[in-house]
């Protein structure tokens, strides 16, 4: 789906994060999860090393499944970019999309 949104748009698609937050199904052999303050770490690093190059960002996930550990994340990326010299560049963009 990612892949024919991005040939669509002429976007870039990055790597899915294949882990998130999923305390309630460890009782499931292999299951694993992070903690939220990881999950935002995660985020907020793949947003801010492609971010030296691209401005808008639209993650896909499942319903339901870390929306608010997500937009903490975006609240974490904005914070830092709000420090930075102006410059140039637009303002950075994070969109969540459910699927």
């Amino acid at each position: 789906m990612a892949r024919g949104v991005g040939e669509a748009a002429g976007a870039l698609v990055a790597p899915t994060i294949a882990v998130g937050m999923a305390q309630h199904h460890l009782a499931f052999t292999g299951t694993m999860s992070l903690r939220p303050s990881t999950l935002i770490a995660v985020i907020r690093d793949c947003v801010e090393s492609l971010a030296v190059r691209l401005r808008a960002f639209l993650f896909y996930q499942r319903p339901r499944r870390n929306i608010a550990t997500t937009r903490a994340a975006f609240s974490e990326v904005y914070a830092v970019a709000s420090f930075r010299p102006a410059n140039n560049l637009p303002s950075l963009r994070c969109t969540l999309r459910n699927w």
